[in-house]
C-alpha cells in the first residue's frame, strides 16, 4: 500500500468522499491507499474543521461504509452499525425484526434492535447469495467481509445502505420495486427495502428518522 500523496492530495481526495463523489473502496482501490490510512485522513480534516457537525452542515450528506460479514456458504450476512468491537454472532443484547421480501427475492432482513439505546445495531441477512448482487457471495469455507456503501444525509434524516449502484440496476421490466416496514415502538421511523425486478436482488436498504433509528454516532456528531 502506498500512502506518498502530497497535502493537496489528501484534501482533494477526502473532500471527493464526503461529498460523495467518490466511494471510500474506490478511493482505496485507485490510490492504493491503505483503508486505516484514508479514514485517518478524514478523521484529521474533520478535527481541522474544528467539528464534525460543521462538516455535515456545509455537505448536507456524506457516503462512508458500513462493515458486512458473510458466513461460509452464504447462508447469513451481519452488517454492523456499532463502532464497538464484539463477538461475531453475539445477539444477548438484541431484540429483533423480521423483514419478509416477499415473492420479490429470495431471503429476510432481520433487523437487531439494542435493548439499551433502543437503536438498529445490526442488520441481518437471510440467505445473501441468492438476494444479494453476486459480488457479495462470500466464501465456502470460512467468514468473509466486505465494506457496504451508506449513504448519511444530514438534512433529511435518512441514511441508505447501497448494494448496487444505479448503472447495475436494469430497466426493462422497471427499475425498483420497494418493501416499506414501520419500525416497532418505541422506535421512530421506516425501513424501505428495495429490490432489482430483474435480477431479484436487495438493492438497498433505506431508513427514515435515521438520527432517532440508527446508532447515535452516526448522526450526532459533537458540536
Amino acid at each position: 500500500m502506498s500512502n506518498n500523496l502530497s497535502d493537496t492530495e489528501k484534501a482533494k481526495l477526502v473532500l471527493a468522499i464526503m461529498r460523495g463523489d467518490l466511494t471510500f473502496e474506490d478511493a482505496c482501490a485507485s490510490t492504493s491507499v491503505a483503508a486505516d490510512s484514508l479514514r485517518n485522513w478524514i478523521d484529521d480534516a474533520i478535527a481541522s474543521v474544528g467539528s464534525r457537525r460543521a462538516v455535515y452542515e456545509k455537505l448536507g450528506k456524506i457516503k462512508t461504509v458500513a462493515k458486512m460479514f458473510v458466513l461460509p456458504g452464504g447462508a447469513l450476512a451481519c452488517i454492523r452499525l456499532h463502532d464497538r468491537e464484539a463477538p461475531f454472532g453475539e445477539k444477548s443484547g438484541y431484540w429483533s425484526s423480521a423483514i419478509q421480501l416477499a415473492d420479490l427475492a429470495d431471503g429476510e432482513v432481520i433487523l437487531n434492535y439494542s435493548w439499551m439505546g433502543c437503536r438498529i445495531e445490526e442488520i441481518d441477512i437471510v440467505f445473501p447469495r441468492l438476494c444479494l448482487p453476486p459480488q457479495f457471495a462470500g466464501s465456502e469455507t470460512e467468514t468473509s467481509r466486505f465494506s457496504v456503501e451508506m449513504e448519511l444525509d444530514f438534512k433529511r434524516k435518512t441514511a441508505k445502505i447501497r448494494f448496487a449502484r444505479p448503472s447495475k440496476i436494469q430497466t426493462q421490466e422497471g427499475p425498483l420495486t420497494s418493501v416499506c416496514f414501520v419500525l416497532p415502538a418505541p422506535l421512530i421511523g421506516t425501513v424501505f427495502l428495495s429490490v432489482d425486478n430483474a435480477s431479484e436482488r436487495l438493492y438497498n436498504i433505506e431508513f427514515s428518522h435515521a438520527d432517532q433509528t440508527l446508532p447515535q454516532h452516526l448522526f450526532a456528531p459533537e458540536t
